[in-house]
């Protein structure tokens, strides 16, 4: 009778956690998680007025002067806007560490094959994601940029966009 090796979900039946270990194991990743996130808003709360001027790179090449054009209607609108570009930007920044936590919470509970094509796909998920943003970015958002002024222009209204 030859030996076959044991999968490894047969293997992992045996070696089984009991359920309230899976609660803590979980609450010790949505911990790490929110600490990640939180450091990533720490670091891009001071970095908000660099991270709007590129964010107002696209309207550069749509409208002669884009600070004049950007308006605060609310006395909290530029606090506000600091907190929405703090808030996405740390969550790019800790997004790979998020990701990380994650997987080390759900990698025990997959087989080997499992783990394998999910550690070959995330270098191409990756370079999707780049390259998405960058697509975006600099091809699609001056494109839309320019459809809207275009309809502004054409009923004759005046464009004028808060923050």
């Amino acid at each position: 009778m030859s030996e076959q090796p044991l999968h490894d979900s047969v293997r992992n039946r045996s070696e089984t956690k009991p359920f309230l270990a899976h609660l803590e194991d979980l609450r010790t990743t949505l911990i790490q998680c929110v600490a990640a996130l939180t450091v990533g808003i720490l670091i891009a709360f001071p970095l908000a007025p660099r991270i709007f001027s590129v964010l107002k790179i696209p309207l550069k090449g749509i409208t002669d002067d884009p600070d004049t054009f950007l308006r605060s209607l609310e006395v909290s609108g530029a606090f506000m806007v600091s907190l929405r570009i703090s808030f996405w930007s740390g969550l790019l920044m800790s997004a790979p560490l998020i990701v990380v936590f994650i997987a080390r919470f759900v990698f025990p509970g997959l087989t080997r094959r499992e783990k394998d094509v999910v550690v070959q796909m995330s270098g191409v998920s990756v370079v999707l994601f780049v390259f998405g943003a960058m697509l975006g970015y600099w091809v699609t958002l001056p494109v839309a940029l320019k459809v809207l002024f275009g309809m502004n222009a054409w009923l004759g209204v005046r464009a004028e966009w808060t923050v």
